[in-house]
């Protein structure tokens, strides 16, 4: 059904007769040729297929085209500019756990960003790991504790350090022990000792020992020897035992070390001024 006549001006007004209280047309065109509108609905207007236009304004001033519950109005959509919306304008703070994840792990990933310490890596400050450390030397020139004889059980001594260099929070010393406080509890730990001796007249052998008290008394962990000295002139040496790891410390835990000489000679030699030390670091 086509409905055509001649052009109305803008403001006359055609009624449309209708049926059943519905309008029905096959092809309704509306145009005066002119500005203003040219189709004009009292109540609801409905559409079942797709309308086609290239501008909607709106019919109250400065009331903006509400679709679907969004208001549009002057360039802005529910009262933001989209023409602003980009990275450089957007200030709010975006991380892991505030917008996909609020559980611990989220917030784990948040301080892997940072380069604090977390559960997930150990990574101070974003600059690398910083181990705790312990050094001591041993300058006194002590007479080492020996034994002669075929096979004689080893006489050990608790060796005490003249020098502790550096014993950063997490070590304690006293007279020979280190105890391991809460700063390195469940740390690993690398231990080092080197322990020269001269003066044994006559074939020596020097034997050391990392001995570990994680509350039950002292065992020990590690042990090493060598042959500091093979006779009258040749009476120099160092046994040396580097980067053995102990996989976990606990706080209380206590380490020391115990060192003495299997000689053939009565005459006792000495711990070298320059050459004995205990180094301890943990590990990330």
């Amino acid at each position: 059904m086509l409905l055509a006549g001649p052009a109305p001006a803008d403001d006359d007004m055609v009624t449309v007769g209708y049926w059943n209280t519905q309008g029905i047309f096959g092809n309704l065109v509306c145009d005066t040729g002119t500005d203003g509108a040219d189709l004009g609905v009292q109540n609801d207007l409905e559409v079942e297929g797709d309308v086609f236009t290239d501008s909607i304004k709106e019919s109250t001033t400065a009331a903006g085209v509400t679709i679907d519950g969004v208001l549009i109005k002057d360039g802005e959509v529910d009262g933001v500019d989209v023409t602003a919306l980009d990275s450089a304008s957007h200030a709010e703070s975006h991380t892991v756990a505030s917008h996909s994840d609020t559980t611990a792990t989220g917030l784990e990933l948040d301080e892997l960003t940072d380069g604090s310490e977390t559960t997930l890596h150990s990574h101070a400050g974003g600059g690398g790991y910083t181990p705790v450390v312990f050094m001591a030397r041993k300058t006194d020139g002590s007479t080492i504790a020996a034994t002669t004889g075929t096979n004689p059980p080893l006489v050990a001594e608790t060796l005490t350090w003249d020098e502790n260099d550096i014993t950063d929070t997490g070590f304690s010393y006293s007279a020979g022990e280190v105890t391991i406080g809460s700063a390195i509890n469940g740390k690993r730990l690398e231990v080092s000792v080197q322990l020269n001796a001269d003066g044994q007249i006559g074939r020596s052998q020097l034997v050391v020992e990392v001995q570990v008290d994680t509350g039950s008394g002292y065992v020990v962990a590690i042990r090493g020897s060598d042959y500091n000295a093979r006779d009258s002139d040749q009476n120099e040496g160092a046994t040396v035992i580097s980067g053995f790891i102990i996989p976990s410390v606990a706080t209380g835990d206590k380490i020391k070390i115990m060192a003495g000489n299997n000689a053939d000679s009565s005459t006792k030699g000495a711990y070298g001024t320059n050459g004995c030390f205990w180094s301890m670091k943990t590990l990330s």
